[in-house]
């Protein structure tokens, strides 16, 4: 759907304590905020995802760039981290805009990847919005969302964070740290997001084939003729086709992760 994005909230952390707080919660270094954007993720404990949000440099405040679905969720867990920090969170006043060409004054470039464009904020940010398929460029560069591809039973090294400048390594702990650490460095995360495509255009309802088993796979965005699906570690070693339709193959696009 070429559409801008409005479904973002931005929050708001203000007092002396604000880099810290966050720092000691979130999966990515906030001390390398400065004057670029942060992508990084809520966990639970157990390393599971909760939210997923750009970490935004404002004049007077720290921002949070979150979507509409899962702020509350987000507000409400921060708030419960809070203690006894110096730290005041609450819904902003801010919009987003995002676009790829021409970049207002004031926009930062979205980490995750070159071709993901900038994003904007500011209370008229509305009009400086882009009509743009995001959906497709989603597809294209593998960017997982909230309410798609990201849900409380994800992993984010499965979903590719450490590709999307959204973890970092070597900050430190964080909720949930431990799980992520053991799954980057002792062993091999079960799936990916892997890009399909086909010479077809699919359907709405269509679904993978994979030749190494009998389990359809539902894919988690389709746009077109392409498709986001989360798959198996080599995936390219099999044979995908569409369900119902064999004699339709899908090209599998191998990502490439960081090397460890």
């Amino acid at each position: 759907m070429v559409l801008p994005l409005n479904n973002r909230k931005v929050l708001e952390l203000k007092g002396s304590d604000s880099r810290k707080f966050l720092q000691n919660l979130v999966s990515n270094d906030v001390n390398s905020l400065n004057d670029k954007l942060v992508y990084s993720a809520l966990l639970t404990p157990q390393g599971k995802y909760i939210a997923d949000f750009f970490i935004v440099p404002l004049k007077d405040a720290i921002g949070i760039d979150v979507h509409v679905g899962v702020a509350q969720t987000l507000l409400e867990k921060l708030k419960m981290y809070k203690l006894r920090s110096d730290v005041e969170i609450k819904e902003g006043d801010l919009s987003v805009a995002l676009g790829l060409t021409k970049a207002p004054t004031g926009a930062l470039s979205d980490p995750r990847h070159p071709k993901m464009g900038w994003r904007l904020y500011r209370r008229d940010a509305a009009e400086f919005n882009q009509m743009v398929d995001w959906t497709k460029l989603r597809i294209d560069y593998m960017i997982p969302e909230y309410g798609s591809e990201l849900t409380e039973e994800s992993y984010i090294l499965e979903m590719g964070f450490e590709r999307l400048q959204g973890v970092d390594f070597k900050k430190g702990c964080y909720t949930g740290q431990e799980i992520v650490a053991r799954m980057f460095y002792r062993s091999t995360p079960k799936k990916r997001l892997y890009p399909l495509s086909a010479d077809v255009q699919l359907a709405p309802e269509a679904e993978v084939a994979d030749s190494a088993s009998e389990e359809m796979i539902k894919p988690l965005i389709i746009a077109g003729n392409a498709m986001l699906a989360q798959l198996d570690i080599d995936p390219a070693s099999r044979k995908l086709t569409l369900a119902g339709d064999p004699s339709t193959e899908l090209t599998v696009k191998e990502p490439a992760y960081f090397a460890k």
